[in-house]
């Protein structure tokens, strides 16, 4: 096998030591045209550094035409930008418009009064419960209001006896004292029934227990059973809500922060109907950051008259932000080493200068700047590359 490889092996050798005269010419040819490119651009850059002079304070002057004409320039001027942020939030009903309603004594439900979907008012009557519990609150609140009245008639007939000088001033003041703390009696009592949202005028230990919704709205959880006891302790049985106005909370990421603001523009899309956007108003940006998501809460109520959003529902909202006074940019007149973002200040005919700015990307190809120049200052909106 050895053998047969060796003359094999020595046959290439001399086909590649014999290659054709004009096959080397060729490769020698090409290798110099490569080299002589090579050379030109290398006598063209120096050519090109020659036209450029660096001056001091990061300054140069040009004084190549035709590097001057390619660069292009503009004066900055503030003016008002309006920039947009797109995020997403949830519905959430506003507090006051929503009410979980329970029982506040132990008890049996003896009647239902409403039904789901069912549009009510505040105080409407939601069901009747058979509480001994609150039997004994009104016997109670009957028993302190009827000695209130005892006390009342005592005192004033002290009182007017006591003007005639027919009773002592000691007699007067124990009238009077009592009067007091049977009125406080009946106060705490008072107050009592009307937490639980009772008509005190006409308390009748003979009636049972009327549970009321404490607002306005619909009924959209239903879970009353007729002859259901229920306790103090268990969860609602009723739910009432309004979504006339609803409120959505919104997620803002920080490094976003700077581009909203309290009297910011708010629209709100919904996946089912995006072709309907409502208008919003943020009434609080949170002070807490989300350390977890980098975020913070933006809280944002709007109308919904026609009942689009719903509690639970994600979003989309947009906020439109108005800036005043502020100077914009193009994106291309900006560029950025390991240190910092710089632009190029034009300061005389053919001299320019690096001026080191902080921008904010807005979209569009536009960077807001939030410090390093001035109005009136020209800059290098194009062709800045060439000045590196």
């Amino acid at each position: 096998m050895t053998r047969i490889l060796l003359p094999v092996i020595l046959l290439m050798i001399l086909s590649c030591n014999n290659r054709p005269v004009h096959e080397k010419a060729a490769a020698d040819h090409t290798s110099e045209r490569t080299g002589q490119r090579r050379r030109e651009a290398r006598k063209r850059q120096e050519e090109h550094r020659h036209e450029i002079v660096y001056l001091k304070n990061d300054s140069l002057e040009v004084n190549d035409p035709l590097l001057l004409a390619n660069l292009k320039t503009d004066i900055v001027h503030p003016g008002d930008y309006h920039s947009d942020l797109t995020t997403f939030g949830v519905v959430k009903p506003v507090p006051g418009n929503y009410a979980e309603v329970s029982v506040p004594f132990d008890g049996r439900i003896i009647r239902s009064n409403v039904k789901l979907g069912q549009k009510i008012a505040a105080g409407t009557p939601l069901f009747e419960l058979f509480s001994p519990d609150y039997l004994e609150s009104a016997r109670t609140f009957l028993e302190a209001k009827r000695e209130k009245e005892i006390k009342e008639i005592n005192y004033m007939r002290k009182k007017d006896l006591f003007g005639s000088e027919i009773i002592s001033r000691k007699e007067y003041e124990e009238a009077r004292l009592e009067y007091d703390l049977a009125d406080k009696e009946f106060e705490k009592n008072l107050e009592l029934l009307k937490i639980y949202n009772q008509n005190t005028d006409n308390v009748d230990i003979s009636r049972p227990f009327s549970v009321v919704s404490p607002i306005a709205g619909e009924i959209v959880r239903h879970e009353i059973m007729t002859g259901q006891f229920l306790r103090t302790d268990a969860d609602p049985v009723i739910t009432v809500v309004s979504l006339d106005r609803v409120r959505i909370v919104a997620n803002v990421k920080e490094r976003d922060l700077y581009t909203i603001g309290p009297d910011d523009g708010v629209e709100i899309i919904t996946e089912s109907l995006p072709d309907r956007p409502l208008k919003g108003n943020i009434i609080y940006i949170s002070d807490i950051m989300n350390e977890q998501t980098r975020s913070v809460e933006v809280f944002v109520e709007c109308d919904n008259p026609d009942k689009i959003l719903k509690p639970g529902m994600f979003v989309t909202v947009n906020f439109r932000h108005a800036l005043k006074d502020v100077f914009v940019i193009p994106s291309e007149a900006v560029y950025q080493d390991n240190e910092m973002c710089y632009l190029f200040l034009q300061t005389g005919e053919k001299t320019f200068s690096k001026r080191e700015v902080s921008v904010k990307s807005v979209g569009n190809g536009l960077l807001l700047v939030r410090s390093g120049l001035e109005e009136g200052n020209i800059i290098v909106t194009d062709g800045g590359i060439y000045l590196r």
